[in-house]
């Protein structure tokens, strides 16, 4: 299952954040990110992976970070995540068996069922929990996004190899 993937797909609310929207006085959105989840972003880079993000939200804190993290393929306002992932797939000549997503909502719920691999985050409703191949150990917005990578790592049955890379070689990344 997990040796064919070739491609990582993400939701980002509820998974890079903790589904929480801070509203300022002057109405601007705020949102937290953990730091934890720039190394899965490396770890991916490590194992030759490219990582679609995929989400409802259009914001330009997302577009920020994204951008600081060197993520290239990112679709926003996005409410048909499984039809938005086959276009983008195409793009990279893949199919859904050959794709890892990680998702959080009900919104996921089809592209969860539908990937080769799936993972939702520790306080995930219990239906996506039943559908998902894996459930995380982390919370959303706490490092779910780079737990779902080194399981990617495990299963391929090179985590430790990946971690050398990245330690070896933690001086030659730009970011």
């Amino acid at each position: 299952m997990v040796d064919d993937i070739r491609i990582v797909l993400s939701d980002v609310d509820g998974v890079w954040t903790d589904r929480k929207i801070y509203i300022g006085e002057d109405g601007c959105h705020f949102r937290a990110y953990s730091t934890e989840d720039s190394i899965g972003v490396v770890l991916l880079k490590i194992m030759q992976l490219p990582l679609v993000i995929l989400t409802g939200e259009d914001n330009n804190s997302l577009k920020n970070r994204m951008e600081r993290l060197k993520v290239a393929h990112i679709y926003t306002g996005v409410r048909n995540k499984l039809y938005i992932a086959e276009q983008a797939l195409k793009k990279f000549d893949l199919t859904l068996s050959q794709a890892a997503f990680v998702g959080d909502d009900l919104n996921d719920l089809p592209l969860i069922r539908a990937a080769g691999f799936s993972a939702v985050p520790a306080n995930a409703m219990q239906l996506l929990k039943e559908d998902a191949a894996l459930t995380l150990t982390k919370t959303s917005g706490n490092g779910v996004f780079r737990e779902f990578c080194e399981e990617i790592a495990r299963k391929k049955g090179i985590f430790n190899q990946v971690i050398d890379e990245y330690t070896r070689n933690i001086t030659k990344f730009t970011y």
